[in-house]
């Protein structure tokens, strides 16, 4: 058998190995208030779902019709509607190699698909119902594009070079932060002639997005939304991006830099204790991969490539947190985790003898695992634990029962548009045939994701006929509101009779006797 294709060969079933790995225990976890926003937004029709971007969510909207697509011939269960997630992932790992092949050598490139792999933000986005390892998979092999045509230019190799990143741009908005880094490439390894194909390309890429751009920019709010400090978006760079994914965090905040973890929750808690370790390891490598070595680090091709792709992302979406609008969020950057990838294996290849990098990657993988064994947990995005929640509403009520949709917060006006409803989208089976008795104004007709509530102080007439009302609420909704709503219902003639608590979710069954 040829070389090259025995080369194939083995990359077809590393690849095939990656999305399996990735994909295991997908359907254990349970789907959380992300995932059930695409799942909510790919149910209806393009028509509905173009009406619906014009409000809310035009920066995933091809994400939402490409989920539409998948699920009308997979389905919508966990593990379907997680597994475009997998696949792309084994794409971002051949396409991982593809570029370590080209800047370096075999050994290199092979190391840098197993760091990918193996990095926690990367198994974590494998079982995520979001654009989150698309984008992997379109940064990686823009880049990969990007080499060939700086190898050997051409207006066919622009072409595609450009069209990919057009597309991945309508795929991720913040897939086009990966312009600058390339430009720095190009500055740093091409020639002029080179620089005006990679400028025509990368600006007609560009100008290609700017319906989105400005669409996104009118909806500024929904990209991020918490404003951080500095030094929590730092940290969230140097462990949360890359070694955390997002497994429960007590103390979590919106751009995931929890803020509320302490060395004891470190020393006393596994995952967290190997999500340190991997992160000293991988920063250490890193380091030791841009050491020089007779030459200039960022001639090396591997270094020219790599660098800016990590760094630079990064610093431009906090340096925007921090003078405009707050956009930075850990899951965000995921795309940038190939050029990490190829900047440990590097280092990797730099440690003396074969016993030390055997032992270094031996404790990658250890450590990885051990991460990997927390992210798929019931609980394991955000303490979100609707899935149990769902199966406690299925295995007891009956067609015909009322539900309740708790609000996120207790309403502050007539309306409330953040709320529970969203569980019904994740698990529709449970909640068939139960009628909500606070919906104001459906999802679809509004161009909304979730339809809006109005305050159960004004269902009263609502539930004058009902026998048993389902009341799904935040495990965190303020005490104080919740024995208002109690009282609510007792004076509605409601008697509370059963009640079970979960990670983040309060299911209780209120009957009329």
């Amino acid at each position: 058998m040829p070389s090259r294709t025995r080369e194939a060969l083995l990359l077809s079933c590393a690849a095939l190995a990656a999305v399996a790995f990735v994909a295991i225990g997908s359907w254990h976890v349970s789907l959380w208030y992300d995932e059930a926003a695409t799942l909510a937004a790919a149910d209806r029709g393009l028509g509905d779902l173009v009406s619906m971007t014009g409000t809310v969510d035009a920066v995933h909207g091809v994400y939402y019709a490409l989920v539409h697509a998948w699920t009308e011939l997979a389905g919508t269960t966990p593990f379907a509607v997680r597994l475009p997630s997998a696949l792309a992932v084994g794409a971002a790992v051949v396409g991982t190699y593809a570029l370590g092949r080209r800047l370096d050598d075999r050994t290199t490139a092979a190391l840098a698909a197993l760091v990918l792999v193996l990095l926690p933000r990367v198994t974590w986005a494998g079982i995520e119902a979001r654009s989150t390892a698309l984008t992997i998979a379109f940064a990686a092999w823009s880049t990969v594009l990007l080499v060939r045509a700086l190898d050997r230019p051409g207006v066919g190799r622009w072409v595609a070079y450009g069209v990919l990143v057009a597309l991945g741009g309508w795929l991720n908005i913040f897939l086009l932060l990966l312009v600058p880094a390339h430009a720095v490439t190009v500055a740093l390894l091409a020639t002029r002639r080179q620089w005006t194909g990679f400028a025509v390309a990368a600006g007609a890429a560009v100008l290609a997005c700017v319906p989105l751009l400005l669409e996104a920019h009118a909806q500024a709010a929904q990209l991020g939304g918490v404003r951080l400090p500095l030094t929590a978006m730092v940290r969230s760079v140097g462990v949360n991006q890359w070694f955390l994914g997002a497994t429960p965090t007590e103390g979590a905040d919106g751009g995931g830099a929890s803020s509320g973890l302490g060395l004891s929750d470190v020393l006393t808690t596994a995952w967290l204790a190997a999500a340190l370790v991997l992160a000293l390891a991988g920063w250490a490598l890193v380091v030791l991969a841009l050491l020089p070595r007779g030459d200039r680090p960022w001639r090396r091709p591997v270094v020219a490539v790599s660098l800016p792709w990590l760094v630079l992302p990064s610093l431009l979406a906090i340096g925007w947190s921090i003078v405009a609008t707050p956009v930075y969020h850990q899951r965000y950057l995921a795309f940038c985790a190939p050029a990490l990838a190829l900047l440990m294996a590097s280092g990797v290849r730099r440690l003396p003898g074969q016993a030390l990098p055997f032992a270094v990657v031996a404790l990658l993988v250890v450590a990885s695992l051990v991460v990997y064994a927390s992210q798929r947990t019931v609980t394991a995005k955000s303490d979100y634990g609707w899935s149990q929640a769902a199966e406690v509403v299925e295995a007891h009520a009956a067609r015909g029962d009322a539900v309740y949709y708790g609000p996120r917060t207790p309403p502050a006006g007539p309306v409330a548009r953040k709320t529970l409803r969203l569980i019904a989208d994740a698990y529709p089976e449970a909640f068939d045939g139960l009628r909500d008795v606070t919906l104001h104004d459906e999802a679809v007709r509004e161009g909304l994701l979730a339809g809006t509530s109005v305050p159960l102080a004004e269902a009263e007439p609502r539930l004058a006929g009902v026998r048993t009302l389902w009341v799904i609420r935040w495990a965190d909704y303020p005490p104080e509101a919740t024995a208002t709503e109690d009282a609510e219902l007792a004076a509605a003639g409601l008697t509370r009779e059963r009640q079970w608590r979960g990670a983040n979710t309060v299911v209780t069954r209120w009957v009329r006797r």
